[in-house]
């Protein structure tokens, strides 16, 4: 039993005070290891003690935690210190580190990291002519793992080179991602006989994700509240294997109010449905045998395939010498918020809607048209008439 300097007060059994040297010690046998450490106070002592301890959990060596690679950093990221990281995240983080990181900086040791080695990350991309989505996501990524080393002791935030370079410049200009009300109606009306059309009018009438939508059960329609409960995605693994997760974000698991127009895109999938299934209704049981949207077979839609139905659909408005911009998947996501914002839905709407965690990401997803923008500057002109009338003497 051991006490405290005033000889009186029983003190913790990993504690001891060293009268004589007037400190604290504070040990522990963990994982084989017998560790203590000192401190002028026993708050001091057990503090250091903790700290320790948590290194060894995270495998972190005061000696050795500069000499952890990149590599090894990327490793132990998307492996021990996060598993909470969903699948689709992880692939993608292994495909961004794969192509624009591993040659140039994998096997630099983090004390020896220089903004000199994230600048030639940076020029590659350039030189590539990386679109911007892509290199925001190389720079996110690199950001992440680097402020983890701080956290995690590897790395000192004064020689964190992330901060200390610029992004790039000179990138391809971006395109258009979204499109006006007609676009959208005439990219609905050729799509009419594709076996994913019902698919796209929901997509656009709801902003919703294409794994949100193609995970959709039939239970998931309220037609009594006219709402559509978004609380899964479906995503398929390196192998091909379909499987059911949560959404991207907390925000993202939401009831969307539907317009009549996503109602009808739903009863008509439901009639689709039925023409394909019932005759291999026996082949399909188990976990998506309620799909909403299924393929020709009635299992899951690969989303590989819808990116080619719309391919063709926009091949197919422009040789008949219609303007089309390049439409793809998410730019339907675009879409449905650029249109709703022009039609007075307002922005926090049109955010829980699309289930984003913050406005300002509804917001990078927002292109005015011209049109829009026009009609809402003519509005100006309507103010100071109202003014002069207000201010005008009698």
């Amino acid at each position: 039993m051991a006490f405290d300097k005033d000889g009186k007060t029983v003190l913790p059994a990993n504690i001891y005070y060293d009268r004589k040297k007037e400190i604290y010690y504070a040990d522990k046998v963990y994982k084989g290891e017998r560790i203590y450490f000192a401190g002028k106070t026993k708050a001091e002592a057990e503090k250091r003690l903790r700290k320790r301890l948590y290194e060894i959990d995270m495998h972190i060596s005061p000696q050795k935690k500069s000499n952890v690679t990149v590599e090894e950093l990327f490793e132990l990221y998307v492996g021990e210190y996060h598993p909470e990281l969903k699948p689709t995240t992880v692939q993608q983080y292994r495909f961004l580190y794969d192509y624009y990181l591993k040659d140039f900086i994998g096997k630099v040791k983090l004390k020896n990291l220089l903004p000199y080695h994230i600048q030639k990350v940076y020029n590659h991309l350039v030189e590539k002519k990386m679109k911007q989505g892509t290199v925001n996501n190389v720079r996110k990524m690199l950001r992440t793992l680097l402020n983890e080393a701080v956290r995690r002791g590897m790395l000192s935030a004064d020689d964190n080179p992330y901060p200390k370079v610029k992004a790039p410049s000179n990138l391809p200009v971006k395109q258009q991602r979204s499109f006006t009300e007609e676009q959208r109606d005439q990219f609905l009306q050729y799509a009419g006989k594709s076996l994913y059309a019902n698919l796209y009018k929901l997509l656009l009438y709801t902003g919703m994700r294409v794994g949100e939508a193609l995970a959709l059960m039939i239970c998931d329609v309220d037609w009594d509240n006219h709402v559509l409960h978004v609380t899964k995605n479906l995503q398929k693994t390196t192998q091909g294997v379909f499987y059911i997760e949560t959404p991207k974000t907390r925000e993202s698991i939401r009831d969307i109010y539907l317009v009549p127009e996503a109602e009808e895109a739903i009863k008509s999938q439901l009639e689709l449905r039925k023409i394909i299934v019932e005759p291999i209704q026996e082949d399909i049981k188990g976990e998506f045998e309620n799909l909403l949207f299924v393929n020709t077979k009635g299992k899951p839609v690969n989303v590989g395939s819808v990116r080619q139905s719309i391919n063709r659909i926009v091949e197919k408005i422009r040789a008949d010498g219609n303007d089309c911009p390049d439409i793809w998947i998410h730019a339907m996501r675009h879409g449905y918020v650029s249109i709703a914002v022009a039609r007075g839905v307002p922005l926090e709407v049109v955010q829980a809607n699309v289930g984003h965690t913050s406005i300002e990401t509804t917001m990078r997803y927002l292109e005015l048209q011209p049109d829009y923008i026009r009609k809402q500057s003519m509005k100006i002109s309507d103010l100071y008439q109202t003014e002069e009338v207000c201010n005008k003497p009698e």
